[in-house]
């Protein structure tokens, strides 16, 4: 997984991070809430999962330590859609398993 971000002037993407993401990512979706947030849904051979992730600080490093596995959804299959719960909260819920 790559970190990206554009840089100041809006000609160029700068790679801030490279991340070790351990199965095939069919989905990937960043949180609108917090940056260092985002969702994946996977494959790793015969079974299928999603996961939040959380980014660690990278002190200056582009090869950055180890992605945060915040909450796994073991043999999910669809993909994963954020919403607010109130002001103070965010949390993630399951579209249907047709999209």
């Amino acid at each position: 997984v790559h970190l990206i971000r554009l840089s100041p002037s809006g000609t160029e993407l700068v790679c801030e991070g490279l991340f070790y993401h351990p199965n095939e990512i069919w989905d990937l979706k960043s949180c609108p809430f917090d940056s260092r947030i985002f969702s994946t849904v996977f494959t790793s051979g015969e079974t299928y999962g999603a996961a939040i992730w959380g980014i660690p600080e990278l002190y200056g490093q582009s090869n950055a330590p180890q992605l945060e596995e915040v909450v796994s959804l073991n043999e999910h299959m669809s993909k994963v859609k954020w919403y607010f719960l109130n002001a103070f909260q965010a949390f993630s819920d399951v579209l249907d398993k047709k999209n």
